[in-house]
C-alpha cells in the first residue's frame, strides 16, 4: 500500500486559505493458509484478502410460479428444493445444475476498508476562522446480521422496513423491494438467509466529519477586559 498527503496554502486578499488532502490504500493477501483444498479454486481463502467475504451470488428474486417450475432451473440442495415466488434467485457458478455450497465464491470485499480518504480546508479573515473536514473509505463491505435480515427471529415482531419484503402485490405494483418474502424465522427457509450478494452491501462513504467556526477577539479589547 502507500499514502499521499497534499497540502496547499494561499490568500486572497486578506483572506488566507488552506487546503489539505490525503489518502491511503492497503491491500492484503493471504499468502498462504493452511487450509482444505476445495472442490474449486475459486474457494480457497489462499490469495485473497484477509476477512473476504465468501458467499452465494444473487441475481433478483423468482417472481412467479412460472420461474419456480421451470425445468432449466438449478436445483436447490437447500431446504429440499422447495422455492417459492419471493425467494432469492442464486448463480449456479460451476454449472452443475444444482445450488449448493459448491457455488460460494468471492463477494464484495472484506469488513476493513482498502481505501481512506480524507479533505479539510479551512481559512482566517479578520478575526474569523473556520475549517471543515471530510473523511471517506471504499473497497469496504458489511454484510447484513441475522437480526436485520430475519423478520420474526426468536419470536420477535418484524421491524417496519419489512414492508418492503417481496409480495405478489408490491412487484405487481412496481413497488420497492428489498427483502425476499416474509418467513416465521431461519428454519423456514434457510435458503434466503444464506451468505450472499443480497445480503452484502457496499460500505463505502463521505462524510462531514467536523465543521467549525470562530473568532478570535482583537488584543486591545482583551486588555480593557483584564484591567477591571
Amino acid at each position: 500500500g502507500y499514502e499521499v498527503e497534499v497540502s496547499y496554502s494561499n490568500n486572497l486578499g486578506k483572506l488566507n486559505y488552506w487546503l489539505k488532502g490525503n489518502y491511503t490504500y492497503a491491500h492484503n493477501v493471504i499468502e498462504f493458509m493452511d487450509e482444505i483444498t476445495p472442490t474449486y479454486a475459486y474457494q480457497r481463502r489462499t490469495g485473497n484478502r484477509y476477512g473476504q467475504f465468501f458467499g452465494l451470488v444473487a441475481d433478483g428474486l423468482y417472481n412467479s410460479w412460472e420461474e419456480v417450475n421451470d425445468p432449466n432451473r438449478p436445483f436447490y440442495d437447500y431446504q429440499n428444493n422447495k422455492i417459492q415466488p419471493g425467494d432469492i434467485r442464486y448463480v449456479d457458478v460451476n454449472g452443475d445444475g444444482k445450488i449448493n455450497n459448491d457455488d460460494y465464491v468471492p463477494i464484495g470485499y472484506s469488513d476493513f476498508p482498502e481505501k481512506i480518504f480524507g479533505l479539510s480546508l479551512g481559512g482566517y479573515y479578520k478575526g474569523f476562522d473556520f475549517s471543515v473536514l471530510f473523511q471517506g473509505a471504499a473497497n469496504v463491505s458489511i454484510a447484513y446480521t441475522r437480526n436485520y435480515v430475519m423478520p420474526f427471529l426468536e419470536g420477535r415482531n418484524a421491524p417496519d422496513y419489512m414492508v418492503e419484503s417481496w409480495s405478489q402485490e408490491r412487484y405487481e405494483q412496481g413497488l420497492p423491494i428489498n427483502f425476499p418474502r416474509l418467513n416465521q424465522g431461519y428454519n423456514i427457509n434457510p435458503a434466503n438467509h444464506l451468505a450472499s450478494t443480497f445480503w452484502t452491501k457496499d460500505a463505502s462513504y463521505i462524510r462531514l466529519k467536523n465543521a467549525e467556526i470562530g473568532y478570535s477577539l482583537p488584543e486591545n479589547l482583551l486588555k480593557k477586559c483584564e484591567a477591571f
